[in-house]
């Protein structure tokens, strides 16, 4: 004998199999099942749906991508339910294809939340069925009377339907009704007779199984004997009478005109076909119910044994009269049919809705894990881990985090002064969803730019006002068609020169960025370009200009004097190195053409993740601003950032987040950034090390294992593109925050950094009135104890201390490339920490843990002859000047808080190999 699934086939009944999943379409075993057992359709449900995604790992991947994508939880399961309709739709083309139409169908049901919502069913069903794009689908919509209602207005339009939970005769009935009245609307509007297509999915077992424990429940001795004889019989005899139904509808005359155009029958589809009743045989209801034009879902456990042993018989025709005697008999012993009937219909129902909600539970969960950072993060931290830990547990009882998220200053000072200080700066925890909002105003903005025909943006900003901007140049380019940014954050002529000559200046366009809106070096820049801009255009020069800045400040009115193109008022409650995704990082990052809604997204999960009510342990942000803290509390306060090549530059931001936040008080954490990395012997006890992977870049890969394995603490945040960025920001912004919390400092000011400014300004002031700067204690290049006073210098570096190299030159690659070996070979004979600034960049970014952070610095500060100085109008002094008198005044800020200090001054900047070559004489 040959295979009875294929006889069901032969005997004119189709088989569809009610089961679906990733593995049965990877595996090849849904291609076998209609090669071999002639299945011929597939349907599916939530509870289905629900096995598969909750067991099968196959979709994890799936999940990923949809997570990192940004979507919902009833996205993340539309577009993995969508994804295997789609591939299971193809499987079965062939068969849709060789029946005309009639078979080859896969059915997905609209959610159970809505059958009893016609037009939301309607609504969701048409755009499943646009979504998923398969002429063979089928979108199952339950019989309750809403959904029958909508089941004619969805055949009206085309789209077809798998009428399901049909459980009685009325409902058959009204189905049928609603299949043939969307026809008749459909073709008189010109459509096509021979689609759409339906079925009726008529529910078997679970009839029997209700009225068999109500047949049970009986205990009259003289009704038993007829109730125990019904037992097992009102399935079939319910089914026998909807085939006759079948019948007289769809080959009488009310179908007849649309059976001649072609028009296809509302075939009956078997459902609930599995035996529940372990007294049956196992293939009771396939060998019962099989008839011509009928189709059988059968489910695996089905398949296999029908597979087995089936008995393919045409059985279900004939005995109408028995059929209808059994209601008659069930009503007579007291069994109402209706009651049977209208709880069937809601149990389906039920059943079905609560199968979906643990779907997307099961969904919610792998999405909340994500965001919170499975398969993005790891530490090994060996002896921190119990700290950490421990802190972690405190954390949680203490509700830092809710704490943080209700705004509560006292989390960082017990004093009623700086706490207000406090509350006015924690904007950034909320400024994402503003920025959504703003994301099409500022890509019109970028638009009109564009559409003017500028092809350069220059940024003329400092600290928070630019690293951002940087990061976001360097990190995901020049968009085709958008502008090149170029950030200039320095005082240096030669750097700002290059700039000038490498722009066009009738298409650039100026943006002035500045918190205060009085930062010297900012408003020195601006003077300058505007005075060049002046000259090329006169009056309309400030139409060249942007400003951003926080509302009431200087700048505002100046640019409302000037008559910028465009004022942004940034919200006032965000300090600058908190402003990444403010309009301070993101008006720039429209000009290039980053994806700003992408971008936001990202950082709106790390919110999520990090969000009130999450435990300390799953929070992105709490977890690693414990083991920052606790770090550095250990004395591995030198945090060495080791970012993949492609988004190198997040490190110049992150730099100025940790150390001019943490850096105060005597404590803080040193961000190393940019140093070159070395082997496991190359680092003393004093670092933690954070690797930030981005995928496909996996270079460093090798060397951060040999750091892990030499018992190095390393934390490992892996991004999948550079779009994690948004991510990544917002998760440093509250692990900073949390860190300042547990080392007991406010991570929102910045006290130190005003000594260098005040100090700058009195050397200005010295200028002004006597037409020079007063010299200052430094080494020249070229002079013969150079080599005796960096080896005195670096010799007395203690273990646990760093050397920084801050230079005031431009910030070129050959010159970052010098210094970068510079600060190599000290590290290579020592082991001591070194850190590479440009000044005076560096002043709004590091300046302030140089000054109020541990005491354990020593700085070697580079100045140099400038090849071409630069004038700034309205002001006595130049650039040349304002940059001389900066480096003077964090030499005597550095001093004046106690510091070492060693001032190598070069003829130029290409003397920066005779320092290199000192430096090496020296260690």
């Amino acid at each position: 004998m040959g295979n009875p699934l294929q006889a069901i086939g032969d005997l004119g009944q189709s088989v569809w199999y009610d089961n679906l999943g990733r593995e049965l379409l990877r595996s090849g075993e849904l291609k076998r099942m209609i090669e071999e057992d002639g299945v011929r359709g597939v349907t599916s449900n939530p509870t289905i749906f629900e096995k598969a995604i909750g067991k099968e790992r196959i979709y994890d991947g799936d999940v990923h991508a949809l997570v990192d994508a940004g979507l919902s939880v009833h996205d993340i399961y539309e577009g993995l339910a969508v994804e295997d309709i789609r591939l299971a739709a193809d499987l079965l083309l062939p068969v849709f294809a060789e029946s005309d139409g009639a078979d080859g169908y896969v059915s997905l049901e609209v959610s159970p939340h809505l059958a009893y919502d016609r037009a939301g069913t309607v609504t969701q069903a048409q755009r499943l069925f646009e979504l998923t794009d398969r002429k063979n689908l089928m979108i199952k919509v339950p019989a309750t009377p809403q959904g029958l209602a909508a089941v004619k207005e969805l055949i009206a339009v085309g789209v077809n339907v798998n009428v399901t939970l049909i459980f009685s005769l009325e409902q058959y009935q009204e189905a049928a009704a609603a299949y043939i009245e969307g026809l008749e609307l459909w073709t008189a509007a010109g459509g096509d007779p021979k689609r759409p297509a339906s079925v009726a999915s008529f529910f078997v077992s679970r009839v029997d199984t209700m009225v068999d424990d109500r047949l049970k429940d009986i205990a009259d001795p003289a009704v038993k004997p007829t109730a125990s004889a019904l037992m097992g019989k009102t399935a079939i005899a319910n089914a026998r009478i909807a085939y006759s139904l079948y019948k007289e509808i769809f080959h009488g005359d009310r179908f007849a005109a649309l059976r001649e155009r072609g028009a296809k029958p509302q075939r009956v589809l078997w459902a609930s076909t599995s035996t529940k009743n372990p007294n049956y045989p196992d293939t009771y209801y396939v060998d019962e119910l099989l008839a011509p034009e009928t189709v059988n879902t059968l489910p695996a456990a089905t398949i296999a044994a029908y597979r087995d042993h089936g008995r393919p018989q045409l059985r279900l025709e004939g005995a109408l009269d028995e059929a209808k005697e059994t209601f008659v008999q069930l009503a007579d012993i007291g069994i109402n049919m209706e009651d049977v009937m209208a709880a069937l219909l809601e149990d389906g129902v039920k059943s079905f809705a609560d199968s979906f909600d643990l779907l997307l539970e099961g969904i919610g969960r792998k999405r909340t894990r994500l965001l919170r950072g499975w398969g993005h993060r790891s530490a090994s931290l060996g002896m921190l881990q119990k700290r950490v830990d421990e802190t972690l547990s405190r954390l949680d009882k203490e509700k830092l985090a809710d704490n943080i998220w209700n705004c509560d200053a006292s989390v960082w000072s017990d004093k009623p002064e700086q706490q207000n200080e406090i509350g006015r700066r924690l904007g950034w925890l909320n400024v994402i969803e503003t920025m959504m909002g703003e994301i099409e105003r500022l890509n019109d903005f970028a638009e009109d730019v564009r559409s003017e025909g500028f092809t350069s943006a220059v940024l003329l900003g400092m600290g928070g006002s630019s690293l951002a901007p940087e990061v976001f140049a360097n990190c995901y380019g020049k968009k085709a068609g958008f502008l090149n940014l170029k950030v200039l954050d320095t005082t240096v002529p030669d750097a700002i020169l290059d700039v000038e000559r490498s722009v066009d200046p009738e298409r650039t366009l100026f943006i002035v960025a500045s918190k205060s809106g009085g930062t010297i070096e900012v408003m020195s820049l601006y003077k300058y370009f505007y005075g060049r801009m002046e000259k090329l255009l006169g009056d309309a020069a400030g139409g060249r200009f942007v400003a951003i800045t926080d509302p009431g400040t200087s700048l505002g009115k100046l640019a409302a004097e000037k008559g910028f193109r465009r004022t942004f008022l940034n919200p006032s409650d965000i300090g600058g190195r908190f402003s990444a995704l403010s309009y301070f990082g993101l008006v720039p990052a429209a000009l290039v053409g980053v994806d700003l809604k992408r971008l936001l997204m990202r950082a709106a999960q790390a919110v999520e993740a990090s969000g009130p009510g999450v435990p300390s342990l799953e929070s992105p942000g709490v977890w690693l601003g414990v083991i920052m803290a606790e770090a550095a509390l250990a004395g591995k306060d030198k945090l060495t950032i080791i970012p993949s090549p492609s988004i190198a530059s997040l490190g110049y931001w992150l730099e100025q987040l940790i150390a001019e936040s943490t850096g105060k008080d005597g404590k803080g954490i040193l961000p190393v950034e940019g140093e070159q990395l070395g082997s496991s012997e190359s680092y003393g006890v004093d670092r933690l090390f954070v690797y930030l992977r981005l995928d496909e870049e996996g270079m460093y890969d090798r060397q951060v294992s040999a750091l892990e394995a030499s018992g190095q603490p390393v934390v490992t945040l892996r991004l999948h593109s550079p779009y994690d960025l948004g991510r990544e920001m917002f998760r440093w912004e509250f692990a900073t925050a949390v860190a300042g919390a547990i080392l007991g400092i406010d991570p929102f000011d910045q006290p130190d950094v005003q000594a260098s400014k005040d100090i700058t300004k009195e050397y200005l002031e010295i200028f002004k009135n006597e037409g020079k700067i007063p010299s200052v204690d430094r080494v020249e290049i070229g002079a013969p104890d150079l080599t005796d006073a960096l080896a005195g210098f670096l010799g007395s570096v203690r273990p646990g201390e760093y050397v920084a190299f801050n230079a005031f030159i431009p910030h070129s690659e050959t010159n970052r490339e010098m210094l970068t070996r510079i600060r190599s070979a000290v590290r290579e004979k020592s082991t001591t920490t070194t850190t590479l600034g440009f000044g005076p960049r560096y002043l709004h970014s590091t300046g302030q843990i140089h000054k109020g952070g541990p005491n354990s610095g020593n700085f070697v500060l580079v100045t140099a002859e400038d090849r071409e100085d630069v004038e700034i109008p309205e002001e006595p002094y130049t650039f040349g000047t304002l940059k001389t008198a900066q480096s003077m005044g964090d030499c005597g800020a550095l001093k004046k808080a106690g510091r070492k200090v060693l001032m190598i001054h070069l003829g130029s900047e290409d003397d920066l190999g005779k320092l290199l070559e000192a430096v090496q004489l020296a260690t």
